[in-house]
This record gives C-alpha cells, sequence and structure tokens, in this order.
C-alpha cells in the first residue's frame, strides 16, 4: 500500500511540473511581441534600432530639450550620463 502512495505521489508532483512548464512556455510564448524592456541611451548608441522597431528607452530628459509640436507630438533628448539621444513621441506622456 505505501508503495502505490508514493508512486501516485510522484506521479502526480511530475504532472504538476510538467503543466508548469507547458503554462510557462505558452504565457512566454503569447506574450513574445508585447514584452518591451528599457534601452538605455548608451545601449541605443551602440546598437541604433531599426526604422519600424518599437522600443522604450530609459533615462532622464535633458533640461532645456522639451519642444512641444503641432498636435500631440513632443521633441525632447533622453540622457543616462553617457549619451543623449533625441527622441519625438506622439500621443499622451505616460
Amino acid at each position: 500500500m505505501r508503495g502505490l502512495k508514493k508512486k501516485r505521489r510522484i506521479q502526480l508532483i511530475l504532472v504538476a511540473f510538467a503543466a508548469l512548464a507547458v503554462s510557462t512556455a505558452l504565457i512566454g510564448y503569447g506574450m513574445r511581441d508585447g514584452i518591451n524592456f528599457f534601452r538605455s541611451p548608451s545601449e541605443v548608441a551602440g546598437a541604433p534600432p531599426g526604422p519600424n522597431e518599437t522600443f522604450r528607452i530609459g533615462g532622464l530628459v535633458e533640461e532645456g530639450t522639451l519642444v512641444r509640436g503641432a498636435g500631440e507630438t513632443i521633441t525632447f533628448s533622453v540622457t543616462d550620463g553617457g549619451a543623449s539621444i533625441p527622441v519625438r513621441f506622439t500621443g499622451v506622456l505616460p
């Protein structure tokens, strides 16, 4: 009897681990395009993005560079102390 309980417990643990692995893989697959990591201005300067690539940039807005354009377009520069990247943003600011 004891052997059956132990065997059943091991089977249950293996099934739970397999279910966890499959669910993690499915979540990762579903979010592959939705995950946006921040890039520092130094990283952007070192490896410029493609012309249609969307990404988030992290850093501080340089003082005196904020310019509001027509409509919802805003231009400014973002720095991390090592590099400065000009940014043009259209939409509601976060």
